[in-house]
């Protein structure tokens, strides 16, 4: 076992380290920025849309937000497309039960994509931290059951596009049809 006096005398150099000092400003401010838009983001699914007039995606969790250099901000979350609030342990779910979640699930693909589109252009637009050439990305995880009947239904959707594109429809200098071309989609 070493001699701890030695030790000590042996990280007294760390102090000083850089690995050890606070990020610099610009770090902390991208923190603080992904860290708005992880709660903007949650706002975002939880309540209701007075927009859209749909209902509520409720998450699982919390938005979790990164920043990975070269590529840009990703955001992922855990959202159920349809609440189950009839759902417990003394409820036997019939086939037919199974088969109207199944659909009402397939319709509310198509609200999330929306919605989705809405916070990618939102959120990615003030992330004035992140180059305007790099990419914002929403990672959605869909809530399925063991017991459902997922025909149809995607269990991640992947929505990104360039800051700059966002950037570009926040302030309305490109339509939604040239969004859309601009947006990768991809569903699992």
């Amino acid at each position: 076992m070493p001699n701890r006096k030695w030790l000590s005398i042996a990280l007294l150099p760390l102090i000083g380290c850089p690995l050890l000092a606070e990020p610099p400003p610009a770090e902390d401010s991208l923190h603080r920025e992904l860290t708005s838009s992880e709660r903007s983001i949650d706002d975002h699914f939880s309540n209701v849309s007075a927009m859209t007039g749909s209902k509520p995606m409720p998450l699982r969790g919390v938005t979790r937000g990164g920043y990975l250099r070269g590529f840009g901000a990703v955001f992922t979350l855990q959202v159920s497309l349809v609440p189950m609030a009839n759902l417990g342990p003394f409820r036997r779910l019939t086939e037919e039960d199974k088969t109207r979640l199944n659909l009402s699930k397939r319709q509310r693909v198509e609200d999330l994509v929306i919605r989705a589109r809405t916070v990618l252009v939102e959120e990615g637009a003030g992330l004035t931290q992140v180059p305007v050439n790099e990419q914002v990305a929403l990672i959605i995880s869909l809530l399925h059951y063991s017991w459902e009947d997922v025909t149809g239904l995607p269990s991640q959707l992947v929505m990104q596009a360039r800051r700059q594109v966002l950037i570009d429809r926040q302030a309305g200098r490109i339509d939604l049809p040239t969004l859309k071309s601009n947006l990768e989609v991809t569903y699992f």
